[in-house]
């Protein structure tokens, strides 16, 4: 699974013992030894519990820690492949823009408060502001365009698609083809019209974005597909005939936002000829 953005990074960090239990100001203060051990050159500090900035070069950058913590806390027994897995996407974040791979470029759905987030940070780092390249989905998703390298992802800032002569409004079909393409099996799992949707984990919500899966002949549900995206890698799928099924998986995509990792929304969305749009 790919756990690197170009803005937001989530990293592990080891410990003497593998059933340690740290508080969120102890981790973070574990993180800051991993970042200065790997990167001595950057200064460094922590702004508050989980959240840490690094300068270099004139330019800064949020690190913020709470999908990391959320995972130690789940399995805190396997701490050094976290923090194998974790460490192999640092050293993206500090390089200089390079050029994109426009066949590797993918679309990922993120939630409104993602783009806030990104806002935020844009407006601490005055001197290499942050437009990432997205555009709306809905009233509560939005599309953001990354490089998918196979171990990490990169968001790239809008000016960086325009110095390679790619227009925004050609993202979506290159990023759609992209994605069909790197895409492990997608495999349905459930049954009588309540299925969950398993596809590696990382791309799981875009799969909103592929117009020709969804068929009642791949998901055979009682009226329009009701689905919920309440993690980066979870994807449900109800009927809204089915209000027994619909109810459920309300209470389900509201459980897995406020306990599980890589947040997007707790929010319901239904099919339409234009696609998905926010269900009441």
């Amino acid at each position: 699974m790919k756990h690197f953005i170009t803005f937001l990074l989530f990293i592990s960090f080891s410990c003497n013992s593998p059933t340690e239990r740290l508080t969120e100001q102890e981790f973070t203060e574990r993180y800051l030894q991993l970042l200065q051990k790997h990167h001595p050159s950057v200064k460094y500090t922590i702004d508050s519990v989980l959240t840490i900035t690094a300068n270099i070069s004139g330019s800064s950058f949020k690190h913020f820690l709470d999908n990391a913590y959320k995972e130690y806390k789940a399995e805190p027994e396997s701490i050094d492949q976290t923090l194998e897995k974790y460490a192999q996407s640092t050293d993206d974040l500090y390089k200089s823009d390079e050029q994109i791979n426009i066949n590797r470029v993918v679309p990922i759905i993120k939630d409104r408060g993602f783009l806030e987030e990104a806002k935020e940070i844009a407006k601490d780092n005055k001197n290499k502001p942050m437009a990432l390249a997205y555009e709306d989905y809905n009233s509560e998703l939005v599309i953001f365009y990354g490089e998918d390298d196979e171990k990490s992802i990169r968001y790239f800032n809008q000016d960086v698609f325009a110095k390679q002569k790619i227009k925004q409004d050609s993202l979506r079909p290159i990023a759609l083809k992209n994605l069909k393409r790197v895409l492990p099996k997608i495999e349905r799992m459930g049954e009588k019209g309540n299925y969950m949707i398993v596809a590696g984990g990382d791309y799981e919500a875009s799969l909103l974005l592929l117009k020709s899966i969804w068929t009642h002949e791949n998901f055979p549900v009682q009226g329009d597909f009701i689905v919920a995206i309440p993690n980066r890698d979870a994807l449900f799928i109800t009927g809204s005939k089915n209000r027994k099924g619909v109810e459920a998986l309300r209470k389900k995509a509201r459980e897995l936002y406020e306990t599980g990792s890589y947040q997007l929304t707790p929010t319901l969305f239904r099919w339409t000829e234009e696609g998905f749009v926010k269900y009441e």
